[in-house]
């Protein structure tokens, strides 16, 4: 109903059949491929052949005759363009194209006359027969302007006949009376001006006509017809006239220019009849003139004949007055006739549009379903008694009331649907919700359709059937089925219903989304879900579930279920029994859920929290332990320099170093596994490191083993901390030789590699863009699926005690990731492994790796240096050996003591302080003390990583650092460095410092 009062069909009880238009059912036209017709190229040549001619001729004496040929050429050339487009015309456009060709071939005959007496004859007096042809030759186009649809059906048009013969009666009649008869008695001279004027009036008239006729249409199509034509006229009638006044006043060559006001608009017309396509749709009604009116016009012009008997009645000659009596008869003889049967057709047709509409009435009356017409604006201006039974009006009522009251929305909903139905239409019925007349609902469904009617208005026409009683109950089955199924589908769950007896089993809900399979697929027989369970939990399955049945206690518990893929899901199943009154079990319900992904999160959360627990562990641990390793180192190295090698304390020093160096080497493996190891990324290329480590690992892995190399030759650039990198190809190397006791073969690999979209949509912990691969490959016993998940798991280790601290993989892992990488493996059992490891790859030049040879400072200092560490002992080292170099060493004991120590102290050239210190940080111990000395420089000392000098493990730009655990010719030769750098440009909150950590780099993976 909504639509039900803007959309179109037009009721039978209302009106008869309409004839459908081209605009209102428009058809789906089928491209075409545009292409210049011939007969247009043949009309555009010919122009340009006359034209070529006339201005390369235009001295000869034959040019006229030339000219005369392709003005008669131009003709026939139109006559034969508008006979073809005729016979492939269709409705109106068949007759007016036939029509038209008519005209012109009966003006090429006058021509063709007249070419054949001037060109072979050598007579050049224009006689009777070619003057009444070319008068003629417009009869069929003043016949075209009547022209309509209705003339030509299955049968012959009388009428259109008797038209036809009176135009062509009443312009013979004129010629005879104006022209021919006083040519007779007196000769050309007694016509040679009424002739030419005759001619115009005529072309002005079938000008004037032609485009009235496109202008009053209401059609397109029949516009697109005329308006060409009328055109052509129109131009054709003023170019003639200038052309005769013009042939008349020159001579000679020059006249025969004048010939193109004929030739170029008969070009005009080959070309507009070449162009003419039919319409895409169907072709509209033409909209004729209504009977009467449209006899009068076309027997109208008939009264000039005794007009003109009247002008000449003083010197009329007898024929004349013959002529024009006999004219006037002849028409009123038609024109009776004519009358006679428009008047009996119009009689028929509404004796039978009469009873049509008394049929239609009474199926309208006695419809049972809702037929009505309205207005646009909603006023309802006809429906039959069902309609308004339906509303629960009386037919009266309903007819006053405005159509809005029928919508809850009011007349803002009913315009938003009008709105919507002028835009998108209605093809097809569609159901509507209304208000009754006591305010109850309605749903309707609709079939309407606008109808525009003959003042150029709309009105809406349709039916529609109540649909109330069946879509409430629709209604209230599916909002109880959509609040079920959706409360189901939103917990993610699968229902099911069970009977023990029978062992069948009926589920429902999130089947598919669980297992894959639908939920008929499962229902049935109980063995089919049976078969699912795996091996491992079928028997606690059926132990639960009959415990649950014996003690009526809640069923709850979980197992493992196998998809459509093969691949196993945990499931949490909840139900109860439920009892008759006798207190037997007659069906067991429940919801299996799907806790497989909660099951891997609390896996990964408790290894998430058991690796975060190892971090801030080793990072807790570092800072204290590698002050003991720096002074464990310290002190031995020391005495390492006071002692002779063959000294027994000297011996022992070197194992209390040694010592020192391992446990150093095990703190570092934990703060790269947490990522707390300070990184000192630089521009390389992987081929220079893999080469500079090559002769170290070969001696590493034994002679039973092969190693090779393929290193890539246009290898790409990496920005990472080479001693890390040193780190992992060290890591994965040993696990290869571990892996092939008996031998085999080890392949290290770099090569660019692009990594897609679509690799990374697959491997979520990868960003698309251009990367390095440096892959580690082994022929050894690879790696148990079991142990797979657990590689990276530190202190997990797969070899014997005392042989493999689990942080090895672990702490690639850690390097990788935190030098922006990411790193993967392949592993079968006896067929090897494969590590693959993906940096991101740099423009930037790569750095030479020629690693510099620590050793002792070639002088000794003389600044002075204030040094800052809350350890006590380490704090006494680094002065001993700073001032064995020469250095005036300042020492802060307590940070609380610092302003005072400045205020004390002379200027001081370096700042030696701790990153982590109780009380205050280095950073903001540096801030203050170089806002004091505005010249001085400053060295960083720490154990492991801190946001306060490092982001992400790099070190900040611009910052001097020193990894502890150190040696004192380390130290010794950091200050130095520190000293001799130049002092970089300053900036707010920032000390003059420059980056050079000597810490080992890391790799990073996601």
């Amino acid at each position: 109903m909504v639509s039900a009062f803007h959309s179109p069909t037009r009721t039978p009880a209302l009106s008869r059949q309409p004839t459908v238009s081209s605009e209102s059912s428009p058809a789906s036209p089928t491209p075409k491929v545009w292409r210049l017709p011939p007969l247009a190229i043949a009309g555009f040549g010919l122009i340009l052949v006359h034209v070529a001619v006339l201005a390369i001729f235009r001295h000869s004496p034959s040019l006229d005759a030339w000219s005369d040929f392709l003005e008669l050429g131009a003709v026939l050339l139109a006559t034969i363009a508008c006979f073809a487009t005729s016979r492939r015309a269709h409705g109106i456009a068949r007759p007016f194209w036939y029509l038209n060709g008519s005209a012109f071939a009966t003006w090429s005959a006058g021509k063709c006359i007249i070419v054949y007496r001037f060109e072979f004859l050598g007579i050049y007096r224009i006689n009777f027969f070619s003057l009444i042809l070319f008068f003629l030759a417009a009869a069929p186009m003043f016949v075209a302007i009547f022209l309509s649809d209705e003339n030509f059906q299955d049968r012959i048009s009388w009428e259109w006949a008797l038209d036809a013969a009176q135009i062509l009666g009443l312009i013979l009649a004129i010629y005879l009376f104006l022209i021919y008869i006083p040519i007779l008695y007196y000769g050309d001279w007694a016509v040679s001006g009424l002739e030419d004027r005759l001619l115009l009036w005529r072309n002005i008239l079938l000008a004037a006509g032609l485009l009235a006729r496109a202008a009053l249409s209401q059609s397109r199509y029949t516009r697109r017809l005329y308006l060409p034509v009328g055109l052509i006229i129109g131009i054709y009638t003023v170019s003639t006239w200038f052309g005769n006044r013009a042939q008349s006043l020159s001579g000679g060559p020059v006249s025969a220019w004048y010939d193109l006001a004929w030739a170029v608009p008969f070009s005009f017309i080959t070309i507009a009849a070449a162009f003419w396509q039919e319409s895409p749709e169907p072709v509209a009604g033409q909209h004729p003139v209504p009977g009467i009116s449209r006899v009068i016009i076309a027997y109208l012009p008939s009264l000039l004949l005794p007009i003109m008997l009247i002008m000449k009645y003083g010197n009329a000659l007898r024929e004349q007055v013959f002529i024009a009596l006999f004219g006037l008869i002849f028409s009123i003889i038609l024109f009776n006739a004519r009358l006679l049967l428009t008047q009996r057709r119009q009689r028929l047709t509404d004796e039978a549009l009469h009873a049509t509409e008394q049929q239609y009435r009474s199926l309208f009356e006695r419809n049972m379903a809702g037929v009505y017409r309205c207005t646009m604006d909603g006023r309802l201006l006809e429906c039959n008694p069902a309609f308004a039974k339906i509303f629960g009006y009386t037919p009266e009522e309903v007819l006053t009331i405005p159509l809005h009251e029928l919508y809850f929305g009011g007349a803002s909903e009913r315009d938003r649907w009008i709105a919507q139905f002028n835009s998108e239409g209605m093809s097809q019925p569609r159901e509507f919700y209304f208000r009754r007349k006591d305010g109850s609902p309605l749903w309707v469904l609709v079939s309407s359709h606008i109808e525009k009617q003959p003042d150029g208005g709309s009105t809406i026409e349709g039916t529609l059937i109540d649909i109330t009683a069946g879509k409430l109950t629709s209604l209230a089955i599916e909002d109880w089925k959509y609040r079920y199924d959706a409360a189901i589908l939103a917990s993610g769950q699968i229902v099911y219903e069970s009977d023990p007896e029978s062992q069948r089993v009926t589920f429902g809900g999130c089947v598919p989304d669980v297992l894959g399979y639908s939920a008929e697929d499962l229902s049935g027989d109980a063995h089919a879900w049976l078969a699912l369970i795996h091996p491992e939990d079928l028997t606690h399955y059926l132990e639960q579930l009959r415990s649950a049945v014996a003690s009526n206690a809640p069923i709850e518990f979980e197992y493992r279920a196998r998809r459509r893929d093969n691949g196993y899901r945990t499931l949490r199943e909840q139900g109860r029994a439920v009892r008759d009154a006798a207190g037997k079990v007659f069906r067991i319900v429940g919801f299996i859920s799907d806790v497989t992904e909660r099951r891997v999160l609390e896996s990964q959360l408790q290894q998430a929290q058991k690796m975060e627990a190892v971090g801030r562990l080793a990072g807790g641990v570092a800072h204290d332990f590698n002050n003991l390793l720096t002074i464990i180192s310290g002190y031995s190295a020391m005495q390492l320099e006071r002692t002779q090698p063959t000294d027994a304390t000297h011996r022992e020093a070197e194992q209390i170093k040694a010592a020192a160096e391992r446990a150093s080497a095990l703190t570092r493996q934990l703060l790269a596994f947490s990522r707390q190891q300070v990184m000192q990324p630089r521009c390389v290329n992987l081929n220079d490191v893999v080469r500079s480590i090559d002769p170290m690992l070969r001696r590493l892995i034994g002679e039973d083993i092969e190693v090779l190399t393929s290193l890539a030759p246009d290898l790409g650039n990496v920005k990472v901390d080479p001693g890390q990198v040193d780190q992992v190809l060290m890591n994965l190397v040993v696990n290869a030789r571990d892996a092939m006791p008996e031998g085999g073969k080890l392949t290290i690999r770099t090569q660019n590699i692009q990594l897609d979209e679509r690799y990374a949509r697959q491997h979520d912990y990868v960003r698309p863009g251009s990367y390095v691969l440096l892959s580690v490959s082994d022929s050894g016993t690879g790696i148990a699926p079991e142990t797979q998940e657990r590689v990276f798991e530190p202190f997990f280790t797969t070899k014997g005690p005392g042989k493999g601290t689990g942080l090895g993989l672990p702490m690639v892992y850690g390097i990788v990731k935190q030098s922006g990488g990411s790193i993967e493996f392949y592993s079968e059992l006896k067929q090897g492994t494969i590590f693959k490891v993906y940096l991101p790859r740099v423009e930037e030049a790569a750095e030479d790796l020629t690693p510099a040879v620590e050793a002792a400072p070639s002088h000794r200092g003389s600044e002075r240096i204030l040094l800052v560490e809350d350890d006590v002992v380490l704090r006494q080292l680094a002065a001993v050996v700073l001032t064995a170099q020469g250095y005036s060493v300042h020492t802060v004991e307590k940070v609380s003591d610092l302003a005072a120590c400045l205020d004390r102290t002379p200027q001081c050239d370096l700042l030696l302080t701790d990153v982590i210190m109780p009380g205050m940080k280095g950073p903001e111990l540096a801030s203050r003390v170089v806002q004091h000395w505005p010249g001085i420089k400053v060295l960083y000392m720490s154990g492991y990583t801190s946001d306060a000098i490092v982001h992400h493990g790099v070190l900040n730009e611009g910052l001097f650092f020193l990894q502890k655990p150190f040696t004192p010719t380390a130290l010794a030769a950091k200050v130095k460095e520190v000293l001799n750098a130049a002092s970089p440009g300053r900036s707010a909150g920032k000390s003059p410092i420059v980056v050079k950590a000597q810490s080992a780099g890391k790799l990073h993976a996601d």
